[in-house]
């Protein structure tokens, strides 16, 4: 069994170079984004009947409550709960035990504001270096709402703040990140491109499969980590055959969009 809880050098020489392969050379699925509970309670990788942990890369749910609204300048905005922070060292823990790969952590921007993104961006990359040092390779999750009134400028924001932080990072450690399908086209090619990146994926958000596909296909080297999207149209009404099918279709036509 290969050992899933590689040191980030390993990363840096295998990992980065196998996720930017020929594209026929991609899988349907390459990780799976477990939650806490399922991730924490799972048999050990040799018995798990969840995933198989030498083919999709397990990664954590890092999910610990979020602060009431905070206010920054007219900015709206929920950041990771001073109680979550606190606690990610134990998660941390608990997660290399169970050859978790890695984990993120999701924070939500509602309102375009230099100093409130600035914050999100800082909070996500601060609980990045601490599961980087934990072994663990992290995915900074900084979702623009898609209900965002100035969308387009909080976008624009955010990719100034990432690209920021991304600099900073000392050579050899790597991040993933995972951002809203933007309106602008290939508006995050420079962090697809970035050395300290592994992958950019995209979040669903509350996009219509169809949508999130559509964008898919415009933002290049952007690959799907849809939640919602991939259940679109699933129900515990349908058979197995028919609920397997529909899942099937689901995954097909998120992969197809996802190899542009």
């Amino acid at each position: 069994m290969p050992d899933l809880s590689p040191t980030l050098t390993e990363v840096a020489r295998a990992g980065v170079q196998t996720t930017r392969r020929a594209l026929p050379e991609f899988k349907l699925i390459q990780s799976s984004v477990m939650k806490r509970r399922t991730a924490h309670n799972a048999a050990p990788p040799s018995k798990s009947p969840i995933v198989d942990f030498a083919t999709v890369l397990p990664f954590d749910a890092y999910w610990g409550g979020i602060l009431a609204d905070q206010i920054f300048h007219v900015v709206y905005c929920h950041f990771l709960s001073h109680a979550a922070m606190s606690n990610l060292s134990a998660l941390l823990t608990k997660a290399k035990a169970k050859r978790i790969f890695g984990t993120k952590m999701r924070s939500v921007i509602k309102q375009a504001n230099t100093a409130g993104i600035k914050n999100i961006a800082n909070q996500q990359f601060e609980a990045a270096r601490e599961i980087i040092d934990a072994g663990l390779v992290p995915i900074v999750e900084p979702e623009v709402d898609i209900h965002c009134p100035e969308k387009v400028r909080s976008e624009e924001l955010l990719k100034a703040a990432i690209l920021e932080k991304l600099n900073e990072l000392p050579e050899g450690q790597l991040v993933m990140l995972k951002i809203t399908p933007p309106e602008q086209d290939d508006l995050y090619a420079d962090c697809v491109s970035h050395t300290k990146v592994v992958r950019v994926v995209a979040l669903s958000g509350g996009y219509t499969r169809e949508e999130c596909n559509n964008r898919l296909r415009r933002n290049h080297g952007v690959i799907a980590s849809f939640s919602r999207a991939l259940v679109e149209g699933l129900s515990a009404q349908q058979s197995d055959a028919e609920y397997n099918a529909r899942l099937d279709a689901a995954i097909q036509s998120i992969f197809e969009a996802s190899i542009t």
